[in-house]
């Protein structure tokens, strides 16, 4: 697929000659062993105007493929298809398993074993990836494996540089240059090529083209690292190899079933970009499973052009049940990424944050922080300078970091639920049946997490009809149960919020599970046997862990509420390490404000 798409028994090409069965073969080959739906078949092929008889039409070209690779080659599996093959035997997945090891190699300063492995995984390349295909979805991946393509040279024409290979690399420079003007740290390589053979003057050409061409396209001088490289040829002086830095793009990828929203991808992806120009720092926070980490490399993905020193990703296990990663730990595998060596990374966190700054100053680089515990884990690992920009996810507002432009995604609306659960399940049987659907989503809460538990469910067992799975939904006592598929589960997700809360937070949590509804801090106060500005507090410490949400009633009283899954937690915990009285009070109507707060106020905190 790193070229025009073809299958090869190993002698000869095999006879694929409609751009579709192309576009078909490479979908099923991008993650072979996993199930292709017809539905995303269908959309990759014809977008959104596919034709009356297109799932009929995917059906003869799969029996066109058959044909060609042999039936046992692509299998049917519900609720699509399914390539049987060795990565091995797959162009595109050797390269990326070759450009991780070549990288490895990096971090364990071996230079030259990386620039043999990147070669390796060049010479896997015939053209632009995915030729062939016509206008599909591949088109996306096509651009992302051509960038990879592009980095790995870059990574590996370093290294040469560093290994006074320059004279050799002349010829290849020069042709990767015409192809990519604005490229810059191509054109420095290109100037330090020429200037190790004494071609100081073409250096200097090579410089003056190049500010010509930034002018005007991007109305921008050079950056900082070819302003110096020029200024050091100008003066006679040698010109440094290049330093050694990989270009990481440690995204990873945007879930086909991503759906619905739309207008907080915009708005993060504006804030995102308006951070080139100063240190920008974005927080996404929210409940658990209400889809913070997608959102999060969905808006990433979109902007990567934007950040041409690459995009790194760290999954900061802030959700564990252990302690999460120090912020030290985290700064050695980020300077590693970014091609420092062990040897070179200090011992101390705070020499260590410091050459993180230095490493990313003067470059464009975007910091994707998954899942953080607090403030701690990542004010080290801040840039200092304008250029790079942070996006970190978290279940709590993070309201301690400074000059942060603040997300918080909600479930999502019946239109968007609808839609996630017909990618997961299957659009048929939510076509077929809307009020279901509909009640499903109703009944998750419109809660991602939830939905693709269903959706996966539901996938798995073809023959059940959705109001079964409302029938099993309805019931609160098993609707936790029933939101659990493989390494997925609802319960898992809300327990790991509950686990992070203290003893007085717990309790009043626990206590949700009898208010129905919104509530105000005197109902909860009421349940708690404390005071009202008691209460106030911790329903304010539960809504910075996401686990109510702050409102404002028709009077502009304020208030809180409590999603419904979250609420049947509070129950369940409730019944299993609450006392009798919590127990009991949890199972019946919340009595009238003066009612019961006289059994309850003597009671501790």
């Amino acid at each position: 697929m790193l070229g025009v798409v073809e299958a090869t028994d190993g002698t000869r090409a095999l006879p694929l000659t409609a751009a579709k069965h192309r576009a078909l073969l490479a979908a099923c080959l991008l993650d072979p062993g996993t199930v292709v739906s017809i539905d995303r078949l269908i959309d990759g092929l014809w977008g959104e105007h596919p034709p009356t008889t297109a799932a009929a039409l995917v059906h003869s070209y799969v029996c066109a493929l058959r044909r060609v690779l042999g039936a046992k080659r692509l299998v049917t599996r519900s609720p699509g298809y399914l390539m049987v093959v060795d990565t091995a035997q797959v162009d595109v997945h050797c390269f990326t398993t070759l450009v991780e090891r070549g990288r490895a190699a990096v971090g364990h300063g071996d230079l030259s074993e990386a620039a043999s492995v990147f070669r390796e995984a060049e010479r896997l390349w015939r053209g632009p990836a995915f030729g062939g295909v016509g206008e599909s979805f591949l088109l996306a991946e096509a651009d992302r494996l051509n960038e990879l393509r592009l980095s790995v040279q870059e990574e590996r024409i370093a290294i040469e540089l560093q290994t006074g290979r320059g004279d050799d690399l002349i010829p290849e420079l020069a042709g990767l240059v015409a192809a990519h003007p604005l490229n810059e740290r191509l054109r420095g390589h290109l100037m330090t090529a020429l200037s190790d053979a004494g071609r100081q003057a073409d250096a200097l050409e090579v410089y003056q083209e190049g500010r010509r061409v930034l002018a005007e396209e991007l109305g921008i001088d050079p950056g900082g690292d070819l302003q110096r490289l020029h200024a050091e040829i100008l003066a006679g002086e040698p010109a440094a190899p290049v330093r050694l830095t990989t270009v990481p793009a440690e995204l990873p990828p945007v879930p086909g079933d991503f759906v619905g929203r739309a207008r907080e991808l915009a708005t993060l992806r504006s804030a995102l970009l308006d951070g080139i120009e100063s240190v920008r720092l974005c927080v996404v926070s929210g409940m658990p499973g209400c889809g913070k980490t997608t959102l999060a490399v969905a808006a990433g993905q979109s902007v990567r052009n934007s950040f041409p020193d690459g995009q790194l990703f760290v999954d900061l296990r802030g959700s564990d049940a252990q302690r999460p990663p120090d912020p030290s730990r985290t700064l050695r595998r980020l300077l590693r990424a970014l091609g420092v060596s062990d040897a070179a990374v200090p011992e101390s966190l705070e020499a260590r944050a410091a050459l993180f700054r230095s490493v990313l100053t003067g470059r464009r680089l975007l910091l994707v922080l998954d899942d953080a515990a607090g403030e701690w884990q990542v004010r080290s690992l801040l840039p200092g300078t304008a250029g790079s920009t942070v996006l970190i996810t978290s279940r709590y507002a993070l309201a301690g970091l400074e000059g942060t432009i603040r997300f918080a995604p909600g479930p999502l609306p019946l239109q968007s639920g609808t839609e996630l659960l017909a990618e997961t399940a299957g659009r048929d049987r939510v076509t077929a049946d809307p009020a279901a659907a509909a009640r499903i989503v109703e009944l998750c809460g419109g809660l991602p997490l939830a939905l693709r538990v269903i959706g996966a469910r539901l996938g798995m067992h073809p023959s059940w009809p959705l109001p079964a799975m409302v029938r099993r939904l309805s019931c609160e006592e098993r609707r936790l149960d029933e939101l659990t598929a493989g390494d997925l589960a609802v319960r898992s997700s809300l327990e790991t919020g509950y686990r992070r809360l203290n003893r007085a937070e717990r309790r009043a949590f626990r206590a949700l599970g009898g208010l129905a509804g919104p509530f105000c801090p005197s109902s909860l106060a009421a349940r708690l046997g404390v005071a009202e500005d008691v209460a106030e507090e911790l329903a304010e410490r539960l809504a910075e862990a996401h686990l109510v949400e702050a409102t404002v009633d028709g009077r502009g009283r304020p208030g809180y509420h409590c999603h419904d899954l979250l609420r049947i937690y509070a129950r369940e915990r409730a019944d299993l390490e609450g006392d009798p009285v919590e127990h009991a009070m949890n199972r019946f109507a919340l009595p009238p404000p003066g009612h019961a707060a006289g059994i309850l106020q003597t009671r501790p905190l």
